[in-house]
């Protein structure tokens, strides 16, 4: 992985959700939850699939009131001191490194490198990721214009030296790393309770009692360690470690150390003593080393050991740009600026003008020409539809695309080619990657004239107004070109429609009648009703021994009486 030096290096990754923040009890700080942006699904530290772009958590926080974060993971190389409740502390100028205020009055610096394996931190400063994967809200409020980050391995090394000798387990139990615990735990018998508290913070088990749950995972970590540190350091990659757990040493020490008290410890089976006799000379009466045939395989092993490494170095690489490039064009879809064939044209373009620009086949001024049949074919459109779909996202400065005339030297014929590319960049700006540029075109926002939204659909006159349309179709042999058949099609504007007039019931004969006037859609349907049925035929229910008032179907252009009531459409 390229090494991350500023936080736009994060930002490039697909490695961002967005928290919300719910309310506790008592007056305790708000609890802060992972989700995966645009939905409520929360997102797991442990499993990529729940990230996405930086470009997909800003817009979630932009409608939403969630903020952004990221998950830090030990691939990155990078180490965050996380200082609870401090705005000035001997570290920032110690690091010097990149610095920022937390969302809890804190302090964040963010080095790149490692401490060593089994690091001890002093009391108050929390260190991250260890094994695992870690979520972090970056604020990006910088403190003291410390905005890179740099590499502090060796001040690491020296501030967070590893536990002593002294703290080790015994020698009588067997030392297991965090991955191998996690792998033992999770395959032993109680495997599923276990899976249950570490993975899915899920308490119901023990009445939703916290304390108890928590005792419960240590006296299950401490079964394959004896090591505090150790059972500190799995408890904080589980579902269950909150705030309390890093801000109350006097809950978290105590829970270790009856987990251990309480807890019983994995022996491990101890091996039969075999004694190899050592060669003698008449195993080999040549004199010959009998080891060296193994010496040579394992030699060989250990070259294709690191060919394979540096090989998954490569593949993870490209992982991670397929990933990225993933999640750009699922950004690409969402947008709601573009319609359908524009996101796909747009996705194309860009594809065509980054392959034009890797085999260096542009012109000096970075023009490629663009094979407009073969990019309408992808978007199930014709060239010359994709023509103006390529103007459209033209004009959001993304891409940019132009026709101009070619003559050819031989026949003197001139045709017209589209050409596309994408702007130079700035001296003093990096050229931003393909993902970055389908992330800048989905969030951009495509000129359009205000007269024509859409191509197709009814034209208004300028003469007279008439929103009519007519459209001329004309079938022809492909192969002598005789007009086979020509249909015409005319859609006329909506003519004006009658008023529905419902009389209204009445008690006496001198009591005065009005009418209720319909417009709209159902003054619509009760006109087309009239059309299929006689006046006379449609009479109103009898309540009463009267005669009936019939239901009349005024023509458009009688006089509106009493009582209108517009529904609308």
């Amino acid at each position: 992985m390229t090494p991350i030096t500023a936080i736009a290096d994060l930002k490039a990754l697909p490695h961002w959700v967005v928290f919300g923040f719910e309310p506790q009890p008592d007056g305790k700080k708000p609890k802060k939850v992972p989700f995966t942006a645009g939905t409520d699904r929360k997102a797991l530290p442990n499993d990529p699939t729940t990230w996405c772009a930086h470009a997909e958590a800003m817009a979630d926080a932009t409608r939403t009131d969630r903020v952004p974060g990221v998950a830090l993971t030990p691939a990155m190389g990078l180490t965050l001191i996380d200082i609870d409740g401090a705005t000035d502390h001997p570290l920032i100028a110690t690091l010097a490194s990149y610095t920022e205020r937390s969302v809890n009055g804190g302090l964040h610096i963010l080095v790149r490198g490692r401490p060593p394996e089994g690091f001890v931190a002093p009391a108050g400063v929390e260190v991250y990721p260890r094994t695992g994967n870690r979520f972090l809200i970056l604020t990006e409020d910088i403190i003291a214009g410390r905005d890179t980050i740099e590499d502090r391995t060796e001040i690491l090394a020296s501030l967070f030296p590893p536990a002593s000798a002294s703290k080790a387990p015994p020698s009588t139990s067997l030392t297991l790393d965090d991955e191998e615990i996690l792998r033992r735990a999770r395959a032993a018998k109680n495997g599923g309770e276990f899976a249950t508290l570490f993975d899915r913070g899920d308490t119901s088990a023990y009445a939703n009692d916290d304390s108890r749950a928590d005792l419960a995972l240590c006296s299950m970590i401490a079964f394959w360690t004896q090591s505090p540190e150790q059972i500190d350091r799995l408890f904080r990659q589980s579902s269950l470690h909150r705030a309390k757990w890093e801000r109350r040493s006097d809950y978290r020490d105590p829970t270790i150390a009856r987990a251990l008290q309480r807890s019983a410890f994995y022996t491990p089976p101890v091996a039969p003593d075999i004694r190899v006799a050592p060669p003698t000379s008449q195993d080999d009466p040549s004199g010959a080393d009998p080891c060296a045939d193994v010496r040579d395989e394992l030699a060989a092993l250990r070259a294709e050991n690191a060919a394979l490494k540096t090989e998954n170095v490569a593949l993870r690489a490209e992982r991670d740009q397929l990933s990225r490039l993933q999640s750009a064009t699922m950004t690409m879809f969402r947008s709601r600026d573009f319609h359908a064939g524009e996101k796909i044209i747009g996705l194309v373009s860009l594809f065509e003008a980054e392959a034009a620009t890797t085999r260096g086949a542009t012109d000096p001024e970075g023009w490629t020409d663009t094979p407009l049949d073969r990019i309408a074919e992808s978007a199930g459109c014709s060239a010359k539809v994709a023509g103006k779909h390529q103007a459209t996202i033209s004009t959001t400065g993304i891409i940019e695309s132009r026709t101009i005339d070619r003559r050819d030297p031989d026949t003197g014929v001139v045709t017209k080619r589209r050409q596309i590319r994408v702007p130079a960049p700035t001296p003093d700006i990096p050229a931003p990657s393909l993902p970055e540029r389908i992330i800048a075109l989905s969030t951009a926002t495509p000129e359009r004239d205000p007269e024509k939204k859409r191509w197709g659909g009814f034209r208004v006159c300028p003469d007279c107004g008439n929103a009519g349309t007519v459209t001329t179709t004309t079938v022809c042999c492909r192969g002598c070109g005789q007009v086979i058949r020509e249909t015409t099609t005319e859609r006329k504007p909506e003519s004006p429609i009658g008023h529905l007039a419902l009389s209204q019931y009445v008690c006496g004969p001198e009591s005065p009648m009005g009418q209720v006037v319909l417009s709209g859609a159902r003054a619509r349907a009760a006109a087309d009703l009239a059309t299929r049925e006689p006046a006379w035929l449609v009479d109103m229910p009898d309540p009463w021994d009267d005669p009936p008032q019939p239901a009349l179907f005024v023509p458009p252009d009688s006089p509106r009486v009493s009582h209108h009531f517009d529904v609308g459409d």
